[in-house]
């Protein structure tokens, strides 16, 4: 894996965080709230998407390992986008 901050990480007030309580990064602001006083909904849904990467990352790398042990190849394109998608996080790939 690569050097980012180990997970889990998590949503307090539009940051992510990190168990050891590091803001990793401000997904929303006041600035970003309807005009109820509520997050868009996109913000909310890109803020859980960044809080899970962490754990998504290991389960793919886990299922990868998975089908190299057990010698599944799946589709023409699944294993190879899993891949792709693991190295781009590793910042790999462009």
């Amino acid at each position: 894996m690569s050097n980012w901050t180990k997970g889990p990480w998590s949503i307090k007030r539009g940051e992510v965080w990190s168990k050891a309580g590091d803001c990793l990064g401000v997904i929303y602001r006041t600035e970003a709230w309807n005009s109820r006083n509520k997050v868009r909904t996109e913000d909310q849904a890109n803020a859980a998407l960044i809080s899970a990467a962490p754990d998504l990352y290991r389960a793919l790398a886990d299922l990868l390992t998975i089908a190299d042990d057990e010698g599944i190849i799946g589709d023409n394109t699944t294993v190879p986008a899993a891949r792709a998608a693991l190295a781009k996080a590793r910042g790999e790939t462009p």
